[in-house]
């Protein structure tokens, strides 16, 4: 199981966190990850599609070069991926375009048969539920969680492709809704406050209830 690795600006930046724990996970996992180095960013959303198309074109004809799909644990990144590769499966006129006036240089060409996936669906998907829950060892029974995915792990329905069963799937038991936001003393919660080195960069802290008495 091998996938061209694409982590993301965040995850190296705002989420440093995210990055190691991915490819530990991968890797205890026997999933091999071969990094794309020289691409870009997808656009986060924010160019214009003119703009990131291109650029987004040129990374998967890179991972097309591998023979790999791509693998993102970003889900911004997942989502501007996943409708760039829309267009331009959909339109062959369109993917000819950007290969004739961008790629071309760089003797790069799309040919439209990279996936991208997301790693949650590369664990449900490829890796496999009952697989991955043969692996616990330290069941987290009781715990209840809200699982935010992101918007972009969701919309387009088009575009974005998986079944998300995995949503609902090993920990729907343990799910809670996620309507609303009221952090009490008593559940695990984040807000952000100024550090002391640059007040104007703001950290995320997180707060979390004391363990319960063994009594």
């Amino acid at each position: 199981m091998k996938y061209a690795f694409y982590p993301g600006c965040v995850s190296r930046g705002g989420c440093p966190e995210l990055y190691p724990s991915a490819v530990k996970v991968a890797d205890k996992l026997g999933i091999e990850l071969d990094e794309l180095k020289s691409v870009g960013c997808t656009g986060a959303g924010v160019l214009p599609q003119n703009i990131s198309d291109p650029i987004n074109a040129r990374t998967f004809a890179k991972a097309e070069q591998l023979g790999l799909p791509i693998m993102t644990i970003c889900s911004t990144c997942t989502g501007v991926m996943a409708q760039a590769n829309y267009r331009l499966k959909e339109d062959p006129n369109y993917r000819d375009k950007i290969n004739r006036e961008y790629l071309a240089d760089e003797s790069l060409e799309y040919k439209g048969t990279t996936e991208v996936k997301h790693l949650l669906w590369v664990l449900f998907e490829d890796y496999g539920i009952e697989r991955l829950q043969s692996l616990i060892r330290r069941p987290l029974k009781g715990l209840k969680v809200s699982p935010f995915y992101g918007c972009y792990l969701h919309r387009p329905p088009e575009a974005i492709t998986p079944t998300l069963k995995w949503r609902t799937s090993a920990a729907r038991e343990s799910a809670v809704a996620f309507r609303s936001f009221r952090p009490t003393r008593k559940t695990p919660w984040l807000w952000w406050r100024s550090t002391p080195a640059s007040p104007k960069r703001r950290a995320p802290i997180l707060w979390l209830p004391p363990a319960p008495s063994a009594t």
